[in-house]
């Protein structure tokens, strides 16, 4: 409710009393910080929908700005700093979208992030951070790409700050699964822009690649495996699409598949995993039977016939299944053979 932000102004007047009272007092500054990135993170949410508020969320950003010219060296009112900049890059990358012009805010907001991860290069937290923001921003400029194909240069450059990052801490699984997130993510905004332009596919696969070695090296780890599958998702739904008008394309749908098939085999009881073989299943439906390839339609019918065979009580692989009840093999009742 938009008229809650009157309340959080007042409560940010009470605030302000304290901090005017104890100016010096780093803890209490902290707070202030911490304020500031709530209420920044708050305003960029409404912003979304309300562009005037992202003038409150300004106004918020001025506010931390003095608590970090106050404390420049204080890591933590720094991170504090890093955590309202992911916050701000990815508000405005989500209305950059459809408003191109506040991609020019996203990049301001990068160029404080930049000032903050500079002088923490070794700082684990900030740099997680770093490659928070970079995630939101691949995300964000996949999407545009996908409608102006120049926006794809920027998606590229974030891509190379998040394997900086990537790079910088071989080790942490959360960073480098959040590159897993970023491939997904190229993947499906190349596939979307492979549609109205071929040559788009060729990036895809290289982001596939990108994917492939990042995977390989968590053979047995479930969540990268599970990016994998969604990755597959969407390659066979962007092919699958392509193929009604270039046939050889559902060579590379069926090539996708296999990656699936590998996933799936190596985790064949995880019901996610499961869920997005049969959300790839419809995809390879409904592009064969818009195609007219009848046979092929078939045996994917038959596939998603098997996972909620394998899933009788899971509503959300029955709701995909039931899309083609008429058309799948015949099924015994749960619990019956």
């Amino acid at each position: 409710t938009d008229a809650r932000f009157a309340d959080l102004e007042r409560w940010a007047g009470r605030l302000d009393a304290v901090v005017a009272a104890f100016p010096e007092d780093r803890e209490i500054r902290l707070h202030e910080a911490m304020a500031a990135v709530n209420a920044i993170n708050r305003y960029g949410e409404v912003g979304v929908k309300t562009d005037a508020r992202f003038a409150d969320l300004e106004r918020w950003a001025g506010r931390l700005d003095a608590v970090v010219a106050a404390f420049p060296e204080d890591r933590e009112i720094r991170l504090h700093e890093a955590m309202a900049a992911v916050n701000a890059i990815n508000r405005y990358g989500e209305v950059g979208v459809k408003t191109d012009a506040r991609f020019a805010d996203l990049e301001r907001w990068a160029g404080r992030l930049d000032a903050v991860a500079a002088s923490s290069r070794k700082d684990i937290q900030i740099r997680r951070r770093e490659a928070h923001a970079a995630f939101n921003a691949i995300k964000a400029y996949g999407k545009a790409g996908q409608a102006n194909d120049a926006r794809f240069a920027d998606l590229e450059r974030w891509a190379r700050r998040l394997a900086s990052v990537a790079a910088d801490f071989p080790e942490a699984h959360d960073i480098l699964l959040g590159e897993a997130m970023a491939a997904v993510n190229a993947i499906n905004s190349y596939g979307e822009a492979g549609l109205k332009n071929d040559a788009r596919y060729a990036d895809l696969e290289r982001w596939a690649g990108r994917l492939d070695s990042m995977a390989a090296n968590f053979p047995q780890d479930r969540d990268f495996q599970l990016h994998e599958a969604i990755a597959a998702i969407y390659a066979m739904k962007s092919y699958g699409e392509a193929g009604r008008e270039n046939g050889a394309r559902f060579a590379d749908l069926e090539r996708w598949a296999g990656r699936l098939d590998a996933v799936v085999a190596a985790f064949p009881e995880d019901r996610d995993i499961r869920l997005h073989e049969a959300k790839a299943a419809v995809n390879a439906i409904s592009g064969y039977g818009k195609a007219g390839r009848n046979a092929d339609r078939a045996r994917w019918l038959v596939r998603l016939g098997v996972v909620a065979d394998a899933f009788p009580y899971d509503l959300e692989i029955q709701q995909l299944a039931t899309r083609y009840a008429a058309a799948l093999p015949r099924r015994s009742p749960p619990g019956l053979s």
